[in-house]
C-alpha cells in the first residue's frame, strides 16, 4: 500500500476521522502519518518477574525440629513465665551426638533433633511481640481458627465467647496442627516449667520415662456414669500408679478404662515416627499425647477434659481441618457435650479440654490415634498425692496450677514438690538474668529467700519482674538470646551471659 499523506486530504473533517482511526490501530507498515502528528506511545513496559520462591522449610534437611510453642491471647503481666520456659527449653537441648546421661533409662546417644521457639499470638497482642522475637520465638499471628460467627446457631455458637478460661481464644491452640515445618510441636501454657530433655515425647529410640512412666491408651467405648465417677475420683486421688490399676492404700477401685496393658514411652514415641508401636494407633501411628485433668471432671462424662496446657503432637493439615468443621458443626448440647456424646459438659470443654477427647475418641477413634502419658511424670500439676510424691528428678516438665504461678510470691507451705518447683523456676530466672547480662534484683527483707530476690514481698505485687527492657536496649535491635539450634553443640549451662550464642 503507498503512503497516504496528510496534504492529500481535503477537509479538516476527513483528517480528524483518519487519525482516530489511525490511532485505534496502532502502528502499521502500511500507514505512515508523516507530518504535524505525535508518534505513538511507547509499548506497555513488561509484566513484573514473578516473586521469588518461598523461602526452604526452617527445619533443616538432615535433622528433625521441634517446635516448642505458646500461644497468647492478650498482652499482659506474664511474659517472665514466656522467658524462664525458653530458658528451661533451650537450656535442655542436648545437641548432636552428645551424652545423654540425664535421659530417661540412660541412653548412650541421642538423634540430632533441633529446637524452635513458636509464640501463636492473637491480633491483639502488639506488645508483647517485640519480648518475644527478642527471647527467640518465632511470632506468628493468627486469627480464630473458626469465627464464632462461622459456627452453626445453637448452644455453642451462644456460649463459647465467656466458657474456660479464655472463651473461643483458646481455640488458637488448634493453630499448632498447622505447622507442617515441624516434625512435631509441643504446645505448653506460659505458666509450665521444662525441668529436663523431652526428647523421648517425639522419636522412637527412647526407653520409658524415669519412674516407670507410661503411656496409656485411649479406650473407644464410652463409660457409664458409675466409672466416670470411679475414674475422676481415682484420678483426683492419684490412685492410679503408672501402668494403670490401683496404688497401695491409695483406693478400693480399679479404673476400668485402663485394664490394657499399657505401652511405654518409647512405643508410644515409635507409633509417633510411623513405627506402629505403643499398643497401635493404626498406619498412621500416634499423632497426640497429652494428659487428662481428673480434677476438673465432675463425674458423669463419657471422658474427663484434656489438659489443654500440654499437648504433644504431629503437625497434620487433615486433623487441623477436621477439629476446625467439629468446631464449626457447633453441635455442643448443655449437659450433654459435644454430640450428646457425654464428653466435654465441663470447664473448658467447648474448646480445647473437650473437643481433644471428643475428636479422637469418637471423630477418630482409629484413623489417628492419642495416647494419654502418665501425668505424674509430664505436665505434673500436684494435683493429686501420688503426683506430689513423684521424686523430682523423675519428674519430666511441671505445670504451675495447685502450686500456684511463681509470680504470684507466696510461699508454699502445704506441698514440699511445690515450694521445690517455685525454686527451680527462680533459679532459671537468675540464670537467665546472667545471660541478659543484668544485676540480680534486689532482695527484700521478709522475702530475701522467696524468689531468690525476685519478690520484694509477698503478693502479686510484690514480683520485681525481669528487666528485659534493659536487655533489649543494651544488646540492641535483632538481638536474638535463643535462636533456633542448628545442630551446633550448645551448652545445657550459662556461661555468663549472651556469649555463648
Amino acid at each position: 500500500m503507498a503512503p497516504l499523506h496528510l496534504a492529500a486530504l481535503s477537509g479538516s473533517a476527513e483528517v480528524a476521522r483518519l487519525l482516530s482511526h489511525a490511532a485505534a490501530l496502532g502502528p502499521s507498515p502500511g500507514l505512515r502519518l508523516t507530518e504535524g502528528v505525535a508518534p505513538p506511545p511507547p509499548p506497555p513496559p513488561p509484566p513484573p518477574p514473578p516473586p521469588p520462591p518461598p523461602p526452604p522449610p526452617r527445619r533443616s534437611a538432615d535433622r528433625p525440629t521441634v517446635a516448642f510453642a505458646i500461644v497468647l491471647t492478650k498482652d499482659g503481666p506474664y511474659l517472665d513465665g514466656a522467658a524462664v520456659l525458653a530458658e528451661a527449653v533451650m537450656g535442655s537441648w542436648r545437641g548432636p551426638n552428645s551424652s545423654s546421661s540425664g535421659a530417661p533409662g540412660g541412653a548412650a546417644s541421642q538423634p540430632a533433633v533441633d529446637y524452635e521457639l513458636v509464640a501463636i499470638v492473637a491480633r491483639n497482642v502488639t506488645a508483647s511481640r517485640p519480648v518475644l522475637r527478642f527471647l527467640g520465638y518465632r511470632v506468628l499471628e493468627r486469627p480464630l481458627p473458626v469465627a464464632v460467627a462461622d459456627i452453626a446457631p445453637g448452644f455453642l455458637r451462644d456460649r463459647i465467647a465467656a466458657r474456660g478460661c479464655c472463651g473461643a481464644d483458646e481455640l488458637l491452640k488448634l493453630w499448632a496442627y498447622s505447622l507442617a515445618e515441624y516434625s512435631r510441636v509441643l504446645l505448653l501454657d506460659m505458666d509450665s516449667l521444662v525441668l529436663r530433655n523431652l526428647d523421648e515425647l517425639f522419636f522412637a529410640n527412647r526407653p520409658a520415662a524415669a519412674g516407670g512412666g507410661r503411656v496409656r491408651g485411649l479406650a473407644a467405648a464410652a463409660l457409664t456414669a458409675a466409672e466416670a465417677r470411679t475414674a475422676t475420683e481415682e484420678g483426683r486421688a492419684g490412685s492410679r500408679p503408672p501402668g494403670g490399676g490401683v496404688g497401695r492404700g491409695e483406693g478400693p477401685r480399679k479404673d476400668r478404662r485402663h485394664d490394657a496393658p499399657a505401652a511405654n514411652v518409647e512405643g508410644a514415641a515409635a507409633a509417633a515416627a510411623g513405627g506402629g508401636g505403643g499398643g497401635g494407633g493404626g498406619g498412621e501411628g500416634v499423632e497426640l499425647l497429652f494428659t487428662y485433668d481428673y480434677g476438673m471432671d465432675g463425674g458423669g462424662t463419657a471422658a474427663p477434659p484434656a489438659q489443654g496446657g500440654f499437648l504433644a503432637l504431629r503437625p497434620s493439615a487433615a486433623a487441623f481441618a477436621a477439629l476446625c468443621a467439629v468446631v464449626r458443626g457447633g453441635d455442643f448440647r448443655k449437659g450433654q457435650g459435644w454430640a450428646g456424646s457425654l464428653i466435654g459438659p465441663y470447664w473448658g470443654g467447648m474448646t480445647i479440654q473437650g473437643l481433644v477427647p471428643y475428636y479422637y475418641l469418637r471423630v477418630e477413634p482409629t484413623g489417628r490415634a492419642a495416647r494419654e502419658v502418665d501425668r505424674c511424670i509430664y505436665n505434673n500439676m500436684a494435683d493429686n498425692a501420688r503426683c506430689r510424691a513423684t521424686p523430682l528428678a523423675d519428674i519430666a516438665n511441671v505445670h504451675f496450677t495447685v502450686c500456684h504461678k511463681p509470680w504470684i510470691c507466696l510461699a508454699h507451705h502445704e506441698y514440699d514438690l511445690c515450694s521445690r518447683l517455685h525454686d527451680r523456676w527462680f533459679a532459671l530466672r537468675a540464670r537467665l538474668e546472667r545471660r541478659l547480662g543484668l544485676p540480680p534484683p534486689p532482695r527484700g527483707p521478709r522475702f530475701a529467700k522467696l524468689g531468690r530476690g525476685g519478690c520484694a514481698h509477698g503478693g502479686p505485687k510484690g514480683y520485681v519482674p525481669v528487666a528485659i527492657a534493659d536487655a533489649m536496649a543494651r544488646l540492641g535491635p535483632g538481638h536474638v538470646v535463643f535462636p533456633p539450634t542448628r545442630g551446633a553443640r550448645r551448652s545445657s549451662r550459662a556461661r555468663g551471659a549472651v556469649a555463648e550464642r
